[in-house]
């Protein structure tokens, strides 16, 4: 769904860079990028990180390549300067896991940068959704009727924000408990906003 020609349009509009993973519904761009990077590995920029943490080692390697005009004079695609590769390495007690995924940018082929683009979605994505799971159990949550779920999903996400204003060493889960029990500790919250 991110991978589209009219996002990077508007994200170039704003004066700003897309990293946009390719995946198989690009009539046939990643089919075209792994063959060409597996040809073309000596034109590359590269960066690699290894970081070791709970219970594992990941490796991560990013190759960019500036070369594209063979992709954006026929795909379309705003501002397109680079295609990138990256593979992740974990190893844990279970064994060693790989994967590859691909990438085209508007940024300059700067593997360093694009690997950092592409774990910062994750960033954004653990932190708020992983929360919202665990302090609202929302992957449970069984309202489907007209728009019932994006109400909801709105209303845990201002009670998420205004939990996360609370400047006190209670986590998230138990401060939404607390201000269930607690009319002074919610009016507190409240007031916050």
């Amino acid at each position: 769904m991110g991978c589209q020609k009219e996002i990077a349009q508007k994200i170039i509009e704003k004066q700003a860079d897309y990293v946009l993973a390719l995946k198989g519904n690009q009539g046939g761009l990643l089919e075209d990028v792994k063959p060409y990077f597996e040809e073309n590995l000596k034109d590359h920029n590269y960066y690699e990180t290894i970081e070791k943490n709970h219970g594992r080692i990941e490796t991560r390697k990013c190759w960019a390549i500036s070369n594209v005009d063979w992709i954006g004079k026929h795909r379309n695609w705003s501002n397109l300067k680079t295609i990138a590769m990256i593979e992740a390495k974990r190893e844990t007690n279970q064994g060693i896991t790989s994967d590859r995924r691909y990438y085209i940018s508007s940024l300059e082929a700067d593997s360093k940068k694009i690997l950092a683009a592409s774990r910062a979605h994750w960033g954004i994505e653990n932190s708020l959704h992983w929360v919202l799971d665990m302090t609202f159990n929302e992957d449970r949550s069984r309202i489907r009727k007209d728009y019932g779920a994006q109400n909801f999903a709105l209303l845990r996400k201002a009670a998420l924000n205004l939990l996360k204003r609370v400047k006190d060493k209670r986590s998230l889960s138990r401060r939404r408990f607390m201000a269930s029990l607690d009319l002074p500790y919610l009016l507190n919250i409240l007031e916050m906003a």
